[in-house]
């Protein structure tokens, strides 16, 4: 009897040791995003948070997170538990409300943008390469948006 007891505190103990090792495979961690210099106060920002190249290189991206944000403050706060892993941020500033990036006559923006890691969009978007960045433990992206 006493053998079948062990035995069974055994498989118990095994179980729960595997549940925590799986729960931390696919643990999530915090995102904390700051997006400030945000002007006007009107409108709303338009977050992405994407988690692959081809994601984030997609002009029709399906994002791991999307945020539509009515424009309150200059600074704007968000958090949000991810799976670890890598991933790049992209924003604009839909001032006029119509859903989308209002353009000039040669594709550069019109309305406010922004990029994680504060990647510079001076000949074009940054690409993957600069806008990612690793989300493994708490992490905080902390965004300027360009001026118009």
């Amino acid at each position: 009897m006493g053998t079948k007891k062990a035995i069974g505190n055994f498989w118990i103990v095994a179980a729960i040791w595997l549940l925590g090792l799986l729960s931390t495979l696919a643990r999530a961690d915090e995102l904390n995003l700051v997006v400030d210099n945000i002007r006007p106060v009107e409108g709303n920002l338009m977050i992405q948070v994407l988690d692959s190249e081809p994601a984030f290189d997609a002009e029709t991206a399906v994002p791991t997170v999307a945020i539509i944000q009515r424009v309150d403050s200059s600074s704007l706060t968000f958090s949000m538990d991810l799976p670890v892993g890598d991933y790049a941020i992209r924003i604009f500033h839909d001032v006029n409300h119509n859903g989308k990036l209002d353009e000039n006559f040669i594709g550069m923006p019109k309305e406010p943008i922004g990029f994680s890691n504060n990647a510079s969009n001076n000949f074009g978007p940054p690409g993957w390469s600069e806008s990612k960045f690793e989300l493994s433990g708490p992490t905080q992206q902390k965004i300027r948006m360009s001026d118009s």
